[in-house]
């Protein structure tokens, strides 16, 4: 491998020099260099370079994988597992949580290396000094769970100065068992962080009053759950072929309102942005199953109620706002979307379609909304490659469900 540091002193010594670096020079190691180097080949190309001539050889299969994996061809190295498809199995055995065919539905790449082979995302030791988003959600479920436990358990006549003591026990209980698990990060940070928390769920108390009251609402369950370890009823999702897919889940919170209808909500400690679709369709393309799940879920546990409504619930950015307004929500199209979605992943798994699809470019940034906060960013190609290997993939005809599922759109032209 080329000398970095000679290269730097030759610079130091005449500043006037143009040197001409070939990209083998970044190789990390002796095997990477090699392929690099074969890459570059003159007239003869890549397969005529003495490096690759054992076809066999490890510089060859190498070159052979990036061929596949960066070329126009959608390949075993990009996703296409149709040659030696995972099957229905994948999808029929045990019951599967929500994000698991949400996943499949933002990009099946993703679903392929987390769910199928089973890659273990990098860790990040700066995730040890803050709460980051993932334990800040589960501490804010953990408060609201304990919370509404205290009031279903105990005397509850709606005063304000009661919710508001049951909140703070239910704050300084979890706080007490985190900070003994050590889940909190940096103690300087997590007093800041604690603050702000204790702060918003004492304003979610009022909130929840007002609309509690506006929908004759009273709790009757927190983080339900169903699906698990053989003695709670799977929701089962029939699919065209007389096949079923069955789900398990927790509901964060089930209330009953005066007639007897059961509300359903999916607590959300993030922005709505990304919920916005649901308005317009309840699964938004299968990236959002948890609401007509759950609703089914319901209705199962709570046999005398007369029908189900639910709703993903934002407590922070805006802790009135829900989406879809409760009343909005309609079981029988939901439940309809939602066998139309399931057919299409389980269809897509069963036969080992696994492309990778970046979604719409995000911002200024020059990444995907399917990227952004994806464990298997860094191992992917770059953004721009991204764009351009779905951009020929997706015209795939194998693909054509799937792309009318995720994009709204048929076979691209």
């Amino acid at each position: 491998m080329q000398d970095i540091g000679a290269i730097h002193d030759l610079q130091r010594l005449a500043p006037g020099l143009t040197i001409h670096r070939s990209p083998e020079w970044r190789a990390v190691d002796e095997h990477e260099y090699d392929v690099r180097s074969a890459a570059l080949a003159g007239k003869d190309g890549a397969a005529g370079h003495y490096l690759s001539l054992d076809r066999q050889g490890d510089v060859a299969r190498s070159l052979h994988m990036d061929s596949g994996r960066y070329g126009p061809a959608w390949t075993e190295w990009a996703g296409d597992l149709t040659a030696d498809p995972p099957g229905a199995a994948e999808i029929t055995g045990q019951p599967a949580s929500a994000s698991r065919l949400e996943t499949f539905a933002r990009c099946p790449f993703r679903f392929f290396l987390g769910h199928l082979i089973k890659v273990e995302p990098a860790e990040k030791p700066e995730d040890m000094l803050v709460l980051t988003p993932d334990r800040r959600g589960r501490l804010v479920h953990a408060v609201l769970e304990k919370y509404l436990r205290l009031r279903m358990d105990g005397p509850d006549d709606g005063e304000p100065a009661e919710r508001d003591a049951k909140m703070r026990q239910a704050l300084a209980e979890v706080k007490s068992h985190w900070e003994a698990e050590e889940l909190i990060g940096h103690p300087a940070m997590w007093e800041l962080e604690y603050g702000v928390l204790e702060r918003d769920l004492m304003g979610f108390v009022d909130v929840e009053r007002e609309i509690e009251e506006r929908l004759s609402l009273t709790p009757a369950d927190a983080e339900m759950s169903f699906g698990y370890e053989g003695k709670e009823t799977p929701v089962k999702v029939g699919l065209a072929d007389g096949a079923e897919i069955s789900f398990r889940g927790y509901i964060d919170r089930v209330d009953r309102d005066a007639d007897g209808m059961v509300y359903v909500f999916d607590y959300k400690t993030g922005k709505p942005d990304s919920y916005k679709a649901v308005a317009g369709d309840i699964v938004d393309g299968g990236r959002h199953l948890q609401l007509a799940l759950y609703a089914q879920a319901a209705l199962a546990r709570y046999p005398d109620a007369t029908d189900a409504r639910a709703a993903y619930w934002f407590v922070f950015e805006d802790k009135k706002q829900f989406v879809p307004p409760p009343e909005e929500f309609s079981l029988s199209d939901a439940a309809g979307a939602l066998q139309d979605v399931v057919g299409t992943v389980a269809a897509g798994i069963a036969a080992g379609q696994f492309p990778l699809r970046p979604g719409k470019p995000r911002g200024r940034e020059g990444s995907f909304e399917n990227c952004g906060y994806c464990p298997y960013d860094a191992v992917c190609p770059s953004n721009r490659a991204r764009a351009q290997m779905w951009d020929v993939h997706s015209r795939d005809p194998r693909l054509a469900g799937y792309v009318a599922m995720a994009e709204g759109e048929g076979e691209k032209p």
